[in-house]
């Protein structure tokens, strides 16, 4: 299947909260589906509020393939539209009045193995998300964001955070390394953890 790169358009978000839903394997800390599909498209549009680049991949009838987002420190970023803006204080203010505090120990972990990096490298950004539709049968369509990706931003170094539960494999056969990990409790109902994940950094030179 011929795969063509664009801008990401905005009809395209409510299919990619979907990809990032289940790809990402929020249930596994989120555990009933609605609940899932709000935290999945509030974590779409964190990622879109700080995005400078916005791709989508395309097939055949321009169907939405996936799509890959990434920040670029010298460049500004796209922003949110201003019911994007309204959906993000609202279930900010949700999540406050239900957090079990995943989220908190995720970015904690992530802070402290992006800190430790920064103290020897520079970086020029991060690779925020890149997720493709599980059920399109495309085969090559994160190959085709990333390579688009590094036209866009060629010998820029950029990091990226991810997990245990993601293809992680993906990036170390296109040229990133792991370069920190840390195991942190998966909290459930009041308080009691119901697992562990693996946080990954990664970082590599487009």
């Amino acid at each position: 299947m011929a795969i063509r790169i664009a801008s990401l358009r905005p009809q395209d978000h409510t299919a990619l909260v979907e990809f990032a839903r289940t790809g990402m394997h929020f249930g596994r800390y989120v555990p009933n589906v609605w609940l899932a599909r709000l935290y999945a498209r509030s974590f779409l549009y964190q990622e879109l509020a700080q995005a400078t680049i916005a791709l989508g991949a395309y097939g055949e009838g321009d169907r939405f393939l996936g799509a890959l987002l990434a920040r670029l420190d010298d460049e500004a970023p796209l922003g949110l539209s201003w019911c994007q803006r309204l959906y993000q204080r609202v279930y900010g203010v949700a999540e406050r009045l239900l957090a079990t505090g995943t989220e908190s120990a995720y970015d904690r972990a992530n802070a402290e193995m992006l800190a430790a990096y920064r103290e020897r490298h520079d970086v020029d950004g991060e690779l925020l998300f890149l997720a493709a539709d599980p059920d399109s049968g495309a085969r090559g369509v994160g190959t085709a964001l990333l390579d688009a990706l590094r036209d866009r931003a060629r010998g820029r170094n950029l990091y990226l955070y991810t997990d245990d539960a993601c293809t992680w494999q993906f990036y170390e056969r296109r040229g990133f390394s792991r370069i920190g990990a840390r195991t942190i409790d998966i909290p459930g109902t009041k308080g009691r953890a119901t697992g562990v994940m693996e946080c990954y950094l990664y970082a590599g030179t487009l």
